[in-house]
């Protein structure tokens, strides 16, 4: 799973309203820093796992900070970090290269070159150049033109990418093997998600979805998969293939009170449940119209959709 920060800049639309430019995901840490989150992850916890919240506190982090998030995102994204059960505890991985004090250590080395690649983008780079990375401006132009980074997002990359290929000494032996090669698979990889497939989606250590959702598209660039209930695109990092769901995850909607109707719609967040009188009077019915146009706006701003399209 790839760790994760994204940065916004100011831009305008084509009809000239002003939006937020954003970058694609990439780690907001670079991977000296990320490990020594996870040291410290590994000495309050050992090898248990914990929910993501406590993760971040024992960063002296807030859980809903952005800091917070985007550290997390950094150390899951080199692999520091695994899901266990409900929560999260350190990787193999993070334990190997933590734990290994010896001097020189060929194997150290190695799985910290490992964890280097471990993010998409840094696998990427490193295969197009072949190791040899090019000058901040030839980068810069590529993460622009090709990766949709915005100006200030790449600058924040650069500065990241070449501190980790620093940290894990790549620069110097640029031979590396990348992870996810043909000879080196990388279990930790999403299968392919094809539309019609359901999926989990899981960020900083929490599933999202109480019920697996359809897929009903896959962007151009194949960074983000769409699903049914949803405009919001789901990072193909933090998708994960799952069975579809079953009907024993529906609830059974209550039984309506005796003298009212009852309907019920099944969403894949939940159940719509809807009450009213058998008997209604003609004065209550526009009454109760006008709470439900009321209802609509409410769910519509929720949804994300304009409340005119929502009717």
């Amino acid at each position: 799973m790839t760790g994760s920060s994204s940065r916004t800049e100011p831009t305008t639309n084509q009809s000239g309203k002003a939006t937020r430019a954003r970058s694609p995901k990439f780690p907001g840490l670079n991977l000296g820093d990320a490990l020594e989150k996870a040291r410290t992850v590994l000495e309050r916890q050992s090898t248990h796992a914990a929910a993501s919240e406590v993760v971040i506190r024992h960063w002296g982090l807030s859980p809903t900070s952005s800091t917070g998030m985007t550290a997390m995102g950094a150390v899951r994204g080199f692999g520091l970090l695994e899901k266990h059960g409900d929560g999260l505890r350190v990787s193999e991985l993070a334990r190997n290269i933590l734990q290994d004090t010896r001097p020189a250590s060929a194997e150290r080395k190695k799985w910290i070159q490992e964890a280097a690649l471990r993010p998409k983008i840094h696998e990427e780079l490193w295969r197009k150049y072949k190791g040899d990375i090019p000058s901040d401006e030839n980068l810069s132009y590529e993460l622009r033109r090709h990766r949709g980074f915005t100006e200030k997002g790449a600058k924040e990359f650069i500065a990241q990418f070449r501190a980790t290929l620093a940290y894990a000494k790549l620069t110097e032996d640029a031979s590396i093997s990348v992870v996810g090669s043909e000879t080196d698979a990388d279990e930790s990889r999403p299968p392919s998600i094809a539309l019609g497939d359901y999926i989990q989606w899981t960020s900083g250590g929490m599933d999202q979805f109480r019920v697996p959702r359809r897929v009903r598209g896959v962007s151009e660039r194949g960074t983000h998969v769409f699903v049914e209930g949803t405009e919001t695109g789901v990072p193909i990092e933090e998708a994960t293939r799952v069975d579809a769901p079953t009907l024993s995850l529906q609830t059974k909607p209550p039984a309506a009170r005796p003298g009212m109707n009852q309907d019920s719609i099944t969403l894949d967040e939940g159940q719509v449940i809807l009450q009213w009188p058998a008997n209604i009077s003609p004065e209550n019915y526009e009454d109760l119209k006008a709470w439900l146009d009321v209802m609509t706006r409410r769910i519509a701003r929720a949804a994300g959709v304009q409340p005119e399209k929502a009717r």
